[in-house]
């Protein structure tokens, strides 16, 4: 019997957000909130727990959030380009940190809070199609003096990231992460979820 072990490859970096400053011009900030769209209420896997019926093991609860209203803007012309920026960012931080097997970006939205609303500690994976999400880049569009509050926060222990209008977030799907209240003004941003090959 052969008892010899190979050495696994580690990879530190799969629970460290990446920023990318000045992603987006305030130009290309201002055209992405007057995308026309059509308005969805979004479903979160939330972080409290429900018991199965048939067993004993608890699962995440799916909630629908109507503290955030949600456009789903068109893939096509002449929303291409954007598509392909969105997507050339996730594959550049992917390449660079997390090392994920990927296809491309299947999907993007852009998310209003106002004042008092939130988004409550969730991940964005999920199931069925949500299960292939791999990579979400989220994009700040609002300039911070449009908005207080509305922080994003992270576990574990993850600092805080530089809400700067046009910067960009890059971070594992599956990152348990929540937004705080707004607590003045209007706060947009476009988060989008780049897929691969479900994790096994």
């Amino acid at each position: 019997m052969n008892t010899t072990t190979t050495k696994l490859r580690e990879n530190n970096n799969l629970f460290h957000p990446v920023l990318y400053k000045n992603a987006f011009s305030r130009e290309e900030c201002a055209a992405i909130i007057k995308l026309p769209g059509i308005y969805l209420p979004v479903p979160f896997y939330s972080s409290q727990e429900i018991k199965d019926s048939h067993s004993e093991v608890t699962k995440p609860e799916l909630k629908v959030f109507s503290k955030c209203k949600t456009i789903y803007p068109s893939p096509n012309p002449p929303n291409i380009s954007l598509y392909k920026k969105i997507n050339a960012i996730g594959h550049d931080a992917n390449r660079k940190f997390f090392k994920f097997i990927l296809s491309n970006i299947q999907e993007t939205r852009i998310n209003e809070l106002e004042e008092n609303e939130y988004i409550d500690w969730h991940v964005d994976t999920g199931s069925g199609e949500a299960s292939t999400r791999k990579i979400t880049v989220l994009v700040f569009l609002s300039e911070p003096s449009e908005y207080e509050g509305g922080i994003v926060r992270f576990m574990p222990g993850i600092p805080s990231i530089e809400q700067e209008q046009g910067s960009a977030v890059v971070f594992a799907s599956y990152h348990l992460h929540k937004v705080e209240p707004v607590t003045k003004g209007r706060r947009l941003t476009m988060p989008s979820f780049i897929h691969g090959d479900s994790f096994i």
